[in-house]
């Protein structure tokens, strides 16, 4: 291979740190002022041939040979460990670090193992001031032998400062790998590692970043291929949710960690308009704006993995057009609409306290068919009871034993479902129950749930759908014969089986493709 002249001249000089010149040789060959500064970012033009990861490497292994780092890879136990530290300043500034600590605490919390932050790389390897300092941001355990390295970014910096940063950290990855120290690392025995940046839509929207991501994936998967393993890079945008201004529980925290979606993606959903054509926007963001939850306020509606964003577009076309709405299975023996609404409240029969909001509602002359819809919620979120004194209060009738039973059993842990809210289902059964009663109707539940292939980079498998379709049919046969009738339907089914009129049948065509039903 060509020999860097540069590297050459400074192999008898004793590095300050393990990246030391990679910043400047980078620079060079792209003709930049440096990979900091967002004009430099916006001109970027890769010249023909240069392959900038193996660049990155051959510094980093100069630096790795002239700083004797081998002989030095036992002087200290922490390189590599997996750990999880939470331990901040309350004043620190870092929105990063700030991010960083907050999810390797509810990770400690949740008993997650599948993550670690602040990795050293680089302790004790030389003897230069800066070189012992190195760390990666997150590291994350895929599956057996594959990992991903993560440099997280909110507002600092530049995609390409961030792109070097990890690939660097990469490089000196694969000179442990080859030489690691006595006691080794599980990760240094990986053969499949991710290089990442996670960051904010936002932090990506000014640049187009496709050449740069290509050149520098096929880049690290030359250099993996090279030692007989697979090694990828790529930019992925992270849930707004985690950088908002409304703070998240632990669960909903580290969800939305686990949603990491392609740069392109998420940028082409930022600009995408929330609403299909007609659907009636202000009404159905006063209807949004008036529920619980904060939909619009909070970023939710816009998240990708948002179950409301499906629903208010799948049933608002409709809203003005309630008779056309094709019957969801089982139903069509109810009447045609009179009414269809999104995002509506059923009260139960006292003032205080919170009510169940319903993502739909279907109103024909004989029933109050209430519409609980779900997306990513069966293969996300844990599922917790909660259920106060308050439901235990003599409201509901002799025909609602059933769901009281279930109420029951799901407090006492005798009955438990992953990924079913049960719970969440029971409550809107006795909402819809006094709200059914209030309008002279019959209360129907109906259970909409998609069936996603995949979140984020993450498939969901074919047992996973199978173990929630069982789910819901134990949760309907508990429940049969109760004055709610429980039905149920995949979104897919609710449309393949649907004969809607003209207009209503290029709505459901839209809804298909941008929510991949």
């Amino acid at each position: 291979m060509h020999k860097d002249p540069d590297i050459d001249r400074t192999a008898l000089l004793a590095p300050r740190s393990l990246i030391e010149h990679v910043e400047e040789r980078v620079c060079s060959a792209l003709r930049i002022r440096g990979t900091r500064h967002i004009s430099a970012m916006r001109d970027l033009r890769l010249p023909p041939n240069l392959d900038l990861v193996d660049l990155i490497y051959r510094t980093v292994a100069c630096n790795y040979k002239r700083g004797d780092a081998a002989a030095n890879r036992d002087r200290s136990k922490k390189n590599w460990r997996w750990q999880l530290q939470t331990r901040i300043r309350t004043d620190n500034p870092s929105r990063e670090v700030v991010l960083e600590r907050a999810i390797a605490a509810a990770c400690c919390r949740t008993g997650r193992e599948d993550w670690a932050n602040q990795v050293p790389v680089a302790s004790g390897l030389i003897a230069g001031p800066a070189g012992g300092r190195r760390a990666i941001d997150l590291a994350h355990r895929c599956g057996h032998r594959h990992f991903e390295l993560i440099e997280l970014k909110i507002a600092s910096d530049t995609p390409l400062y961030a792109a070097v940063e990890i690939i660097c950290y990469g490089c000196i990855w694969l000179l442990a790998r080859a030489s690691p120290p006595s006691i080794k690392p599980e990760i240094l025995d990986a053969d499949h590692i991710d290089l990442r940046v996670l960051a904010p839509v936002d932090y990506y929207t000014r640049y187009d970043l496709t050449e740069l991501e290509a050149a520098l994936n096929q880049g690290c998967g030359a250099l993996g291929q090279a030692r007989d393993l697979t090694m990828t890079f790529a930019f992925r945008a992270v849930d707004e949710r985690l950088v908002g201004s409304v703070p998240l529980d632990d669960d909903a925290l580290l969800a939305a960690l686990d949603n990491r979606i392609s740069w392109k993606v998420g940028r082409s959903q930022m600009s995408e308009d929330p609403f299909l054509p007609g659907v009636p926007v202000a009404h159905v963001r006063a209807r949004l704006a008036a529920a619980d939850g904060d939909e619009i306020g909070s970023g939710k509606f816009a998240n990708p993995e948002s179950s409301a964003a499906l629903a208010v577009n799948a049933f608002g076309w409709f809203i003005e057009r309630p008779a056309d709405l094709p019957p969801l299975p089982g139903t069509a023996a109810m009447g045609t609409p009179e009414r269809v609404e999104v995002e509506y409240c059923a009260r139960f029969p006292w003032s205080g306290g919170h009510h169940p909001w319903l993502d739909a509602v279907a109103i024909t002359p004989t029933h109050l068919i209430g519409v609980e819809s779900k997306r990513f919620e069966p293969f996300r979120d844990t599922k917790t009871v909660s259920l106060s004194s308050a439901f235990d209060r003599p409201e509901w009738g002799d025909r609602m034993g059933r769901f009281a039973a279930m109420r029951d059993k799901l407090r006492s842990g005798e009955l438990c479902f992953r990924y079913l809210d049960a719970a969440q289902l029971v409550k809107h059964a006795f909402g819809l129950v006094t709200e059914a009663r209030r309008l002279s109707r019959r209360p129907v539940l109906f259970y909409l749930y998609a069936e996603p292939n995949e979140r984020g980079e993450r498939q969901i498998s074919a047992e996973d759908h199978r173990h929630h379709r069982d789910e819901i049919a134990a949760f309907a046969q508990f429940v049969d014969g109760d004055e709610v009738t429980f039905l149920s339907s995949s979104y897919r089914e609710w449309i393949d089986a649907a004969m809607p009129v003209a207009e209503a049948e290029v709505h459901f065509a839209r809804l298909r493709q941008r929510f991949k039903l």
